[in-house]
């Protein structure tokens, strides 16, 4: 009984009563916390007021866009102000606009709240997680702050190089220089471009001899930017090449 009242629990499925108005819904929500009609009325007015639901309290939650539903299963998970928030997928069948709508709701929520967010859109974890816990086959894998943990997987510095090279002379020029690690190559997308993925050795930084290698053998440099690993490589790194049934 004390943990459920610490906690709050978003399920990935809708669960409202779809018969019910919105304001009908939070005060189910609050009967089952065991909480005085008072003490309901109360969080039933702040939170409708802080999640936007104020205007369509009195509609019935069938009625909702889905936006406004999901906003209703968070402002019932959080009646009985809990300590902790469970979110399960919480932007599934979100249009782009009512996403980012929640994804600011999430980050002002934890403001107050400890929300663990549960999802296996990185993008999402990326855009509104603090730390991050990635689970293989029911262990955990890794632990660490978005930041950190990109950092630390992403290892040596990685150079995406677009040059026009019509003598394929460029190969064995970035094989040469100093610092270099790993040279692979694909074609580009016009004639005579080719696109090359230059790996540097561990602490080295090789931008600016690649740039000065292009232009004293006079190779127009189209393009040269830093690789960066996203959230989903090192998901996919560290739970294997297809990582089903894994979660983040």
């Amino acid at each position: 009984v004390a943990v459920k009242q610490a906690i709050g629990v978003t399920s990935q499925h809708m669960n409202l009563d779809k018969e019910l108005t919105v304001e009908e819904n939070m005060e189910f929500a609050g009967r089952l916390y065991r909480m005085g009609r008072a003490d309901i009325a109360a969080s039933t007015d702040r939170l409708l007021t802080f999640l936007g639901l104020e205007s369509v309290r009195r509609r019935v939650a069938q009625g909702l866009s889905g936006g406004m539903k999901r906003k209703l299963m968070i402002a019932k998970a959080l009646i009985h102000d809990p300590r902790y928030l469970f979110l399960d997928e919480p932007t599934v069948g979100l249009d782009p606009k009512q996403i980012i709508e929640v994804r600011e709701l999430i980050k002002e929520l934890g403001k107050k709240h400890t929300v663990i967010l549960s999802s296996h859109i990185l993008t999402e974890i990326s855009a509104v997680c603090d730390h991050v816990f990635i689970l293989s086959k029911g262990k955990l894998v890794a632990s660490d702050s978005t930041e950190h943990l990109l950092e630390r997987m992403s290892g040596a510095q990685e150079i995406a190089l677009l040059v026009k090279d019509k003598e394929q002379r460029m190969e064995e020029l970035l094989k040469e220089l100093p610092g270099v690690e790993e040279v692979s190559r694909e074609p580009g997308e016009a004639a005579e471009e080719v696109l090359f993925h230059v790996t540097a050795e561990r602490g080295e930084d090789i931008r600016e001899a690649l740039f000065h290698a292009c232009a004293k053998e006079e190779i127009p440099v189209l393009e040269m930017h830093t690789e960066t690993k996203s959230l989903e490589d090192v998901f996919l790194e560290l739970t294997g090449a297809d990582g089903k049934g894994e979660q983040a």
